[in-house]
């Protein structure tokens, strides 16, 4: 009995495109507004401690840029995609 090694590209996601690569710009889009919204009230919020209002302030810089970063290297990647709006959905 042989068995052929599995072909890495045989089970891959298809590549984002048409409806499907809009819809992700979009939900970024608006992913973003709420999450860059969202770190700007840490900001304001005279209640918490300095020190934690600094590490959600730095939390919510480095996954946006990180999500940035996803979305302009690999735009039509759905790996890449379904990561950075975890990551924005996670800032807000």
């Amino acid at each position: 009995m042989t068995t052929s090694p599995a072909n890495p590209s045989q089970g891959s996601l298809p590549q984002l495109s048409g409806r499907l690569l809009w819809s992700y710009r979009l939900a970024w889009g608006a992913l973003a507004i709420g999450a860059v919204l969202e770190s700007i009230l840490i900001g304001l919020q005279i209640s918490a401690h300095p020190a934690i209002a600094g590490l959600r302030l730095l939390k919510s810089v480095v996954l946006v840029s990180v999500a940035a970063i996803l979305l302009h290297r690999r735009q039509r990647d759905p790996v890449a995609a379904l990561l950075a709006l975890a990551f924005l959905a996670w800032t807000i």
